[in-house]
């Protein structure tokens, strides 16, 4: 590379001017010494994006094919494990999160117990399940094959505001046979509590990236007390005590869980799949950076 060669050239040269001028000043020295110490940091910045950009064309290429093909070997994805056993899942571009731990029912799996607590205490007793953030409809369709068993007519509302995920959500909903999911773009405060009035009780599932806390204000609170509300909670600016407020406000009108992000896979949900740990941690990464975990709020009126 003739830009590399220069630059070492010219480091070269500067180490031996350096040595044969015993005057040079300090403010020489320490001029040069910054200039190979930024071009090490470039050099170094350059290596990584150039090895993690060969890695993800490995894993996307050759291992998550492999992986696929020997779990899936009718090519029917129905995931096999967890909350939303049994469901059919075959969107590749999962928004918001990697669709591979999806497809083997380990996704978020810290809400585990949380949602098969609800599907099977809570979800009987409910006339709506709302989705905000709803992205391509894992949630809401799982959620839906779950309340299409009970025999029960359930309303099924998803707020999404991208197009393309609307559309993916009402393919996954079709495949799995739950043609009733009905699907609005905006969940704002004012289109959220138009929606709330018309039932008496149920599930508000909110994965927003960021907005809960405007979402949840205290007014919006106050018509929701007979709902159960599930909550993603993201790193934002206003840092704990935000956090703080939001609980208590809640925690007049809702026995609060506070269930801790789960960013490290368990090995043990996947010990069927034949592939070194350390490519699995690679393929099923979830990259959920700005989750700092979910609230569980469950009504007191309940």
């Amino acid at each position: 590379m003739p830009f590399a060669s220069n630059i070492r050239l010219e480091c070269k040269g500067q180490v031996e001017l350096l040595r044969k001028d015993k005057s040079a000043t300090k403010e020489h020295l320490l001029y040069h010494v910054i200039f190979m110490t930024k071009f090490f940091l470039y050099f170094a910045t350059a290596l990584y994006l150039i090895v993690n950009t060969i890695k993800k064309i490995i894993i996307k290429r050759i291992f998550i094919p492999v992986i696929t093909n020997a779990t899936f070997k009718n090519r029917e994805f129905i995931i096999p494990r967890g909350p939303f056993k049994g469901m059919k899942y075959n969107i590749r571009e999962a928004h918001g999160s990697t669709w591979l731990p999806k497809l083997f029912g380990i996704y978020e799996s810290e809400l585990h117990p949380t949602l098969n607590e609800i599907i099977s205490d809570r979800l009987p007793t409910y006339d709506v399940i709302i989705d905000v953030g709803t992205a391509d409809g894992y949630y809401l369709t799982g959620f839906a094959l779950k309340s299409k068993n009970l025999n029960k007519s359930i309303d099924l509302i998803g707020f999404e505001l991208d197009e393309k995920r609307r559309n993916e959500c009402k393919r996954l909903s079709q495949l799995n046979g739950v043609n009733d999911v009905k699907l609005l773009k905006k969940g704002t405060p004012q289109n959220l509590a138009s929606v709330v009035k018309k039932y008496k009780k149920g599930l508000i599932f909110c994965d927003c990236e960021g907005c809960e806390f405007t979402l949840f204000s205290k007014s919006m609170i106050k018509n929701l007390t007979n709902f159960d509300l599930l909550i993603e909670i993201h790193d934002i600016e206003e840092g704990e005590s935000a956090f703080n407020i939001f609980i208590k406000k809640l925690s007049k009108h809702f026995d609060i869980d506070i269930i801790g992000a789960n960013k490290i896979l368990n090995m043990n949900k996947i010990e069927d799949v034949k592939i070194p740990k350390f490519i699995l941690r690679e393929i099923f990464t979830e990259g959920r950076i700005k989750s700092v975990g979910w609230i569980y709020a469950k009504s007191k009126s309940n």
